[in-house]
């Protein structure tokens, strides 16, 4: 295998704003939840 012949695949997710009233733990589960959805795709 040359090295033009590698498949990279690369998952990236967008949260957008984050409330002020949201908690870290909040943000990070709303970014694994984007990311496992990119993941199923």
């Amino acid at each position: 295998m040359t090295k033009s012949d590698r498949i990279l695949t690369v998952g990236a997710a967008q949260l957008g704003p984050i409330g002020l009233n949201e908690s870290r733990p909040q943000v990070v589960d709303r970014l694994l939840s984007l990311l496992d959805k990119a993941h199923d795709r």
